[in-house]
This record gives structure tokens, C-alpha cells and sequence, in this order.
């Protein structure tokens, strides 16, 4: 379900395969460069930046410099996470109503015996802050493609390059199990994600209309009047 996919980060790529073990000689090397080049910075605005503001910089440098994030496949004791965040973006997208799924569909549907979906998670510091959660779908034009369902990130945590990991997680995954297409939906009113995703060599397909259908009401509507 999780295929082979490599971590990701947003520090000296490749990604550890443990993310708590020690860098490399050439990664510190390389992090003393970044800190060392950003320290010089706020030195050089120190004439006019009282001490208390210098300090302070110099500990969100620090703070910043020494957070990782790392995307990896989902597992069973992640469900709790991912449920929190698909409540968190049915808010943020004014649809709390909408979601009918729970903690044990997400377990039995995402990590049972049939998994129909795949997740990747973005982690720090152990805490799971954003979610890409697709699945394998088949287009009659293009072939087997893969099929973008929720991609949210940690309302405090967004503006940090995290979506961003995670999106190229998913192209990763496309090509590794050889999909055609990266198919997702966006709605025409989050200019914020339109402006992401246009970075990459997007289509946005206005003139199709989205159709679905629940269950429940099959009973009703299958027969003609």
C-alpha cells in the first residue's frame, strides 16, 4: 500500500531513513554554513536593532534551523492524526457536516486487510502536522493516475514549505508506481492554494462539472417517475 517510497525533508535532502539519528559530518558542515550566514546577517542590522531584538532573532534562527520535517507513510497509530485533520480542512472549507467518516473507517479502510487508500504524513518533532492522503484510480484517456483526495496542513503550521513536501511526495509516488496523471480538486474560492499549485504545470479544468451521488439515496432516484 505504501509502495517504496523515500522520506522526504525539508533540511539537506535526501531524508534520513531514521530521522533522529545523527547528520553527517558534510550536513553539520553545511548547517553551521546556513547558521553562520544568517547570524552575519542580523549582526550587520544590529545598529539598529536593540539587543532584546537581536536575542530574539537569533533564537527563531535557532528554532527554525533545528526543526525537521519529515514525510513518510502513514501508519495505523497515525489514524488519530489524520482524522483531526480531515475535520480541520472540512472547517476551513465551511463543510464540518459533510464528513460521515471516523477514526475506525479510517483504520480498517486505510491500514486493514483491503486498503483502498494510501497516506503520507509530514511529522516534527513526533507530532504529525499535515497529510496527503490519495489513492490509485485508472482515466479510459490517460492510464492508471493517481488520485489527490485531501492535502492539509496544520492551520499554525502552513506558510512553511510543508504542503509543498508533501504534494512532491505524492508526484514521487505517481512515478515510482508509473501513473500517468495526478488528478485533485481545489475550490475556485482558496486563491491561496490556486497560487500554490500553479507553481507546478498545472491544468485547471473549468468547464467540467463535478457529479456524485450518496447511496442513500439510490432507493429513491434509480427508478423513472
Amino acid at each position: 500500500m505504501h509502495g517504496e517510497l523515500g522520506m522526504f525533508t525539508n533540511k539537506f535532502p535526501p531524508a534520513p531513513i531514521n530521522p533522529k539519528r545523527n547528520c553527517g559530518s558534510t550536513e553539520k558542515v553545511g548547517e553551521k554554513l546556513i547558521i553562520a550566514f544568517h547570524l552575519l546577517s542580523i549582526l550587520q542590522q544590529s545598529i539598529v536593532l536593540r539587543p532584546s531584538s537581536i536575542v530574539q532573532k537569533i533564537l527563531s534562527l535557532h528554532s527554525e534551523m533545528t526543526t525537521t520535517v519529515t514525510i513518510r507513510p502513514a501508519f495505523a497509530e497515525d489514524a488519530p492524526a489524520i482524522m483531526s485533520l480531515i475535520r480541520e480542512l472540512a472547517d476551513y472549507e465551511n463543510a464540518p457536516a459533510e464528513v460521515l467518516v471516523n477514526e475506525e473507517d479510517v483504520l480498517r479502510e486505510g491500514f486493514g486487510t483491503d486498503p483502498i487508500f494510501t497516506v503520507h504524513v509530514a511529522e516534527t518533532a513526533g507530532e504529525v502536522v499535515g497529510i496527503a492522503l490519495f489513492y490509485t484510480g485508472y482515466s479510459t484517456w490517460k492510464g492508471r493516475m493517481i488520485y489527490l483526495d485531501d492535502l492539509v496542513v496544520r492551520q499554525e503550521r502552513r506558510g512553511q514549505g510543508i504542503g509543498k513536501l508533501l504534494l512532491e511526495s505524492v508526484f514521487e509516488y505517481a512515478r515510482q508506481t508509473k501513473a500517468n496523471l495526478v488528478k485533485w480538486q481545489v475550490l475556485d474560492w482558496n486563491k491561496p492554494a490556486i497560487k500554490f499549485y500553479k507553481q507546478y504545470p498545472v491544468s485547471f479544468d473549468g468547464e467540467w462539472l463535478n457529479c456524485r451521488i450518496m447511496t442513500e439515496a439510490l432507493t429513491t432516484t434509480t427508478q423513472p417517475s
